[in-house]
């Protein structure tokens, strides 16, 4: 069997995801599979036949018309959400954050804790750290001010106040 991304070598690798009733098979040769983990899309292709194949027919996970939200980065619908259809981009778990905490509580059984951290509190943070790690370092607190500049990283990494 030929290779499904290339059609000319050989396929090594056999995939087969199922959702629901639908089943997605992939056939790749070891050079299409080698190339597609050292991108990080070993299964993109699949799961993204698999979403499209089970869009129409699966059960919808939450009443997308009580969440009429449409993410304004990627455009994914509270119906496509609703269908299983994956996020598409960072800024969907801020569009569709209500219907999101259904999913959550259907999935987990339990509604979401905390919260994400306002960007102005995160900025707020990093400036007082900043005024801190100044001080240590006039201070010559060496190890104060390494502490701090690593709380700094850390903060601008995670985005958590």
């Amino acid at each position: 069997m030929l290779c499904d991304q290339c059609g000319e070598r050989e396929a090594s690798l056999y995939v087969r995801l199922m959702l629901d009733s639908s089943a997605v098979e992939l056939n790749l040769c070891e050079r299409c599979a080698r190339e597609r983990a050292a991108s990080g899309l070993c299964f993109d292709l699949v799961v993204g036949e698999l979403s499209q194949e089970s869009a129409d027919n699966s059960p919808l996970l939450f009443d997308p018309a009580r969440y009429a939200s449409v993410c304004p980065r990627c455009g994914l619908t509270a119906e496509e959400l609703a269908r299983g259809k994956l996020l598409g981009c960072a800024d969907c778990y801020d569009a569709h954050a209500e219907a999101l905490g259904v999913v959550l509580r259907l999935v987990q059984g339990v509604a979401p804790q905390g919260r994400r951290p306002q960007l102005a509190e995160v900025g707020a943070r990093l400036a007082k750290l900043q005024a801190e790690l100044n001080e240590a370092i006039a201070r010559e607190e060496y190890g104060r001010a390494a502490a701090l500049r690593d709380q700094i990283n850390e903060l601008r990494q995670t985005g958590n106040a």
